[in-house]
């Protein structure tokens, strides 16, 4: 055995790194500043899923305030006809047992009718008829005008029997109410009509405070349109079809009241609210139908989402931009110094320490370990180096002693084993 062969293995060289050496310091340092941000993120997704979950809460109490809302306008717009109806057959009644109506006096009746329009402005006309259908008497002075006007809707019906209609006549959407006149025989002398404008009642939509871009139409079951607040667009619209007659066919199926979203003949997403009202028996049915477009029912709830998005946002960016000069400055500078100084340590230069022992916190405590960790491996190495020059001593004199002699000589331990 050569004397070199006692030699242990001489450490690497400082300064130059071992093969298959781990990446450095930067792309760790890179990995950690990932992580705190993404740590930073992940404490947000709380305050982000509860903003997004209150909105949407917000969005369905939106969504109820505004089926109220509609609710309301309706009630407050189906009262007016449903009331005016009810005075319009009292009335009728009572008028019915006048003499100056039974005896068709036309000046007389022009005078009661007139008197009775000022005093009842839902009206938009009192009429007195004979039994063929010609008017001989007419509160709002139009006599001559509609003398033939209601001719058709007496077509075979009784001229003794109380009536009710709706619909459209002469380009008007009209209610009206007959009530027949008797003599002492009851024999029927005359008839007496009292006429409602159904657009008269879509004013006071324009006071229910609803939401730009919400309509009213007042509709007979079979989608036959007899007022829409969007015909004072320039609309040209006589009946509910496609889309929106199968909507309205599914609301009314739901009862007197009923809800549900569709889009409108503009292409306008609505919530729609659907009332039927109680205008008497005998005349077909009539519907109130209010849409509410959906973007302004939702319009303040969003515009609180983006404004906490917003503020969410600004705040992360904030907290990211802290966490970002924090880290560098107390955390990743000082990571960085300890893994310089492992890193100088793995590729033998036990020269380096941290400088961090004398801070009073976690990384200080850290620091210190390092240190002492350190301190202990240079003195290992000095040991370990001594050793060796001691051993390398050794050899030098026994390989003298070789080169010397030209006897044979033995080198063995005390068990007998031949060592050179």
């Amino acid at each position: 055995m050569e004397a070199g062969q006692h030699r242990e293995q001489d450490p690497p060289l400082p300064g130059k790194p071992p093969a298959g050496s781990a990446r450095t310091s930067p792309g760790r340092l890179a990995d950690l500043r990932l992580l705190l941000l993404i740590l930073v993120l992940l404490a947000l997704c709380p305050l982000l899923a509860l903003s997004l979950g209150n909105a949407i809460m917000e969005r369905s109490a939106a969504a109820e305030a505004a089926f109220q809302n509609a609710l309301s306008a309706m009630r407050l717009i189906a009262q007016a006809p449903e009331q005016a109806s009810q005075h319009a057959e009292r009335m009728l009644a009572v008028l019915a047992l006048a003499p100056e109506i039974r005896a068709r006096d036309t000046r007389a009746c022009d005078e009661i009718f007139s008197a009775l329009l000022q005093s009842n402005p839902e009206f938009a006309d009192i009429l007195a008829m004979t039994p063929e259908g010609l008017v001989f008497s007419s509160g709002s002075q139009q006599a001559q005008d509609i003398r033939r006007l209601y001719l058709p809707l007496l077509v075979d019906r009784n001229p003794a029997a109380e009536f009710g209609w709706v619909g459209t006549l002469d380009g008007r959407s009209i209610l009206l109410f007959a009530h027949p006149v008797k003599d002492a025989r009851q024999g029927p002398v005359a008839l007496l009509a009292v006429v409602l404008d159904l657009s008269a009642y879509g004013r006071a939509f324009e006071k229910a405070n609803l939401p730009p871009g919400s309509s009213l139409a007042m509709a007979k079951s079979d989608g036959t349109l007899l007022y829409h607040s969007r015909a004072t667009l320039g609309w040209n619209i006589g009946t509910l079809a496609g889309e929106q007659f199968s909507l309205f066919r599914d609301l009314l199926t739901r009862g007197e009241e009923a809800n549900a979203t569709g889009t409108g003949m503009d292409g306008v997403e609505r919530l729609y609210s659907v009332k039927r009202l109680r205008i008497g028996q005998g005349v077909d049915d009539l519907y109130v139908r209010v849409g509410i477009p959906l973007r302004a029912i939702y319009a303040e709830v969003d515009r609180r989402l983006w404004r906490n998005l917003l503020g969410l946002g600004g705040t992360g960016g904030l907290v990211l931009l802290l966490t970002w000069l924090y880290g560098n400055r107390f955390i990743l500078s000082r990571v960085a110094r300890l893994m310089e100084a492992a890193q100088r340590i793995r590729q033998g230069d036990f020269t380096p320490r941290s400088g961090l022992a004398q801070d009073k916190d976690p990384f200080g405590e850290l620091a210190a370990s390092f240190d002492s960790m350190a301190e202990g491996l240079a003195q290992r190495e000095e040991e370990r180096l001594s050793h060796m020059a001691v051993l390398r001593e050794k050899d030098d004199r026994i390989q003298a002693l070789f080169n010397a002699t030209t006897d044979s000589v033995i080198l063995m331990n005390p068990d007998g084993i031949i060592l050179a």
